[in-house]
């Protein structure tokens, strides 16, 4: 019993390791991978209303992802010189949040009580922060580069969804077939519901954050808005980081001063 435990532990231990090393191997293509199942679940819906209106599936096809590329390549050169911006101006926002530790230890000095605001500011190393976003930016053809496998890994996903269906009725017998079928189309259903309204509330907020901090003249008020879109997909903590950036942004950019 023992013996059969241990193997046990082995071949998980085994498995886990494998599995990390094949994730670590794929990861220039894990992410293009998962963003194009992301955007295939969302557009799903659309080719086959303008299927339904009689639009060969091949020009549907082409027309939706086609779409979906302009709108990825335009929403990429903005966000691209927004972040290029952003690291230009880093520093001086660290000067910024240095006036400010200042000001707020001499505020806190006057309470009973000690709070070391320079030790935990400290903490926060912009050059770090510089060099996490100059790696996650990189460059403009790296993102051309993956813009396009995203787009080719889209073209197969959707093209292989109605073969799924054929491939399952010719593996298994007639009466398992159609269970099969109705369960993965019942699942797909379901998980296009959730990433619709999930993607329709994100962008609600995200439009909010930018439309708020344009009205205030909050600097990189696009990138920050794009930022809130897609931390509204983390669950629990992601929509208080998407709080938590632009506020910080705006209390740099202006101080202690509530207004412009």
């Amino acid at each position: 019993m023992d013996e059969l435990k241990a193997i046990k532990y082995s071949l998980a231990i085994i498995t886990f390791f494998v599995v990390g090393l094949i994730i670590k191997l794929a990861k220039p293509v894990l992410f293009p991978f998962l963003l194009a199942l992301f955007v295939s679940y969302v557009i799903s819906p659309v080719i086959d209303g303008l299927i339904k209106i009689k639009v060969p599936r091949i020009i549907a096809l082409t027309v939706v992802v086609l779409l979906i590329f302009a709108l990825f390549y335009l929403l990429g050169l903005l966000l691209y010189a927004s972040a290029s911006s952003f690291m230009e101006v880093l520093p001086q926002y660290n000067l910024r949040l240095t006036s400010l530790v200042q000001d707020l230890t001499e505020v806190l000095n006057h309470l009973p009580f000690k709070v070391d605001v320079p030790s935990l500011v400290s903490h926060l190393n912009v050059d770090k922060v510089a060099g996490f976003l100059l790696g996650t930016v990189g460059s403009f053809f790296s993102f051309l580069g993956n813009l396009l496998l995203v787009v080719v890994f889209i073209l197969f996903i959707l093209a292989g969804r109605e073969k799924l269906n054929q491939k399952i009725i010719k593996a298994f017998p007639e009466q398992r077939a159609s269970q099969v079928v109705l369960i993965l189309n019942s699942i797909n259903s379901q998980i296009q519901k959730y990433l619709a309204v999930k993607t329709l509330l994100s962008l609600v907020n995200g439009l909010a954050v930018f439309i708020i901090l344009l009205m205030f003249k909050v600097d990189f008020a696009l990138l920050l808005g794009f930022l809130t879109f897609i931390l509204n997909f983390v669950p629990s903590f992601g929509s208080i980081v998407a709080t938590i950036i632009p506020t910080l942004v705006a209390f740099l950019q202006y101080g202690n001063s509530m207004v412009p």
